[in-house]
């Protein structure tokens, strides 16, 4: 398995691009395996490769989120609202996020 291809790809261990190399099919498998296997399931993660941008928001809001303010659910909406702005996604939290401590 060759992956996703896409350079900035940091999905390990799930993608080979990620991995930095391929990945044969039987190796692959046991990965997949229990995320297909587990479909159904509402606590099953998915680990998919995505573009650049969702990379980059996921990432900004994790990084809010990990100062303890706010849940990352609320973090996920202010990077949404403001198209990936860190100084406006903080400001958008300040105004409607609803703190951890509340």
């Amino acid at each position: 398995m060759q992956g996703c291809n896409q350079s900035h790809c940091s999905n390990t261990p799930y993608c080979a691009t990620a991995l930095g190399r391929s990945v044969p099919m039987s190796e692959a498998m046991k990965i997949v395996a229990p995320q297909v296997n587990g479909m159904l399931s509402e606590n099953t993660k998915f680990h998919i490769c995505v573009d650049e941008v969702v990379q980059r928001k996921a990432f900004l809001a994790g990084m809010i989120a990990s100062e303890g303010k706010y849940g990352l659910e609320w973090c996920r909406r202010a990077v949404e609202e403001s198209k990936g702005d860190l100084g406006k996604a903080r400001e958008w939290l300040e105004v409607n996020g609803r703190r951890v401590d509340e």
